[in-house]
Parts: C-alpha cells; sequence; structure tokens
C-alpha cells in the first residue's frame, strides 16, 4: 500500500467509518522503499498475477503516484498492477501516467447513479468531479490507443440499491463493451 490515508469518509469504511478499526500511522511509503519493491519483484515478473498499490488508502493522493507508475513500467511490471481508487484526483496528469505506463486496470468506485446517493455512500466525494474525471480518463485512454482497463466498483447498500440499474445504464453510456 502506497498510502495509508484516504480524503473520502465512506460510512462502510474499515479506515474512516463510523466502526473504524484502523489504528496504524497515516502517510505515504517513501519512495526509496517503493524502488527497492520494484527491484525485488521484478525479476519474478513472469510469475506476478496481480499488484495492487492499495488497501485502504486513496492510491492518488500520494506525491510520488507518476514517478511510481514510471518505475512499474519500466519493470515490466505496470500491466499487472490494479489501481483502486475514488477517483476525486484522478488528474489529466495522473491518467496520463497510467494509461502511458499500460496499468493493467483502474477499479474506481461509483456507488450511485445519482448526486444524492453517491454523496451519501462516497462521503467527501464530489459527484461532478469523479465523474468528469472518469470520463476524461476514457477518452484520454482511447485517444492514446490505451490498453487499461476500467471497471466501476460499485458497494451496494440498502441505501442504493434502488439506483444499481440506473448506474448501470449511465456507465453503459460512458463506457465501451469489453472492458
Amino acid at each position: 500500500e502506497t498510502v495509508a490515508n484516504c480524503n473520502a469518509r465512506c460510512p462502510f469504511c474499515p479506515l474512516y467509518g463510523p466502526e473504524a478499526e484502523m489504528t496504524r500511522p497515516k502517510g505515504f511509503m517513501p519512495l526509496d522503499l517503493f524502488e527497492k519493491v520494484v527491484r525485488d519483484i521484478q525479476p519474478y515478473r513472469e510469475k506476478v498475477r496481480v499488484i495492487w498499490l492499495c488497501f485502504q488508502g486513496e492510491p492518488l493522493m500520494d506525491p510520488h503516484f507518476e514517478e511510481r507508475m514510471s518505475l512499474l513500467k519500466d519493470a515490466e511490471l505496470a500491466a499487472k498492477v490494479i489501481i483502486l481508487t475514488n477517483a476525486e484526483f484522478l488528474s489529466e496528469a495522473k491518467a496520463e501516467a497510467i494509461v502511458r505506463a499500460g496499468i493493467g486496470m483502474i477499479n474506481p468506485a461509483f456507488d450511485g447513479a445519482s448526486k444524492e446517493v453517491y454523496e451519501a455512500h462516497r462521503v467527501r466525494c464530489h459527484y461532478e468531479t469523479v465523474l468528469e474525471n472518469l470520463r476524461r480518463f476514457v477518452e484520454l485512454r482511447n485517444r492514446l490507443n490505451g490498453t487499461t482497463r476500467l471497471a466501476i466498483q460499485y458497494v451496494r447498500t440498502p441505501h442504493n440499491q434502488h439506483e444499481v440499474e440506473a448506474a448501470y445504464r449511465m456507465w453503459q453510456g460512458i463506457l465501451s463493451s469489453g472492458l
């Protein structure tokens, strides 16, 4: 996990939710430690199936994010990487770093079709910002002929289950088939 912190305050989250149990220090993995981990994994890249850059933190908060993407690309590990994110900080620079590195997949959380339901689930994330960030990511990836897959994560709860179908239709209009 490169980031042990998050901007969101999702009600179901073990990091910051109402029943949060996380007591470990918040912060960022030092870049030199990340470089060591990549060097240690690189000789086994053919056997590595998946690399998750996060556990419970928001990886796009990382001040060294673009550098980490470049290191993964150079080590021929990027295609095995999955990035779980709330996409609040998916800037054009970060999106381009992901696509140019050839990251395997980003898995943004988007738990509603409406602003009201989404923002009740992803507290401190902004519906319009995240939706625009993801639209821009898809356009950039397509323009650059990138291979990074995008798979929307929808955490279904009693408070948003009524929007599952609407969210599915919304994302069908944004994503192309086969992603």
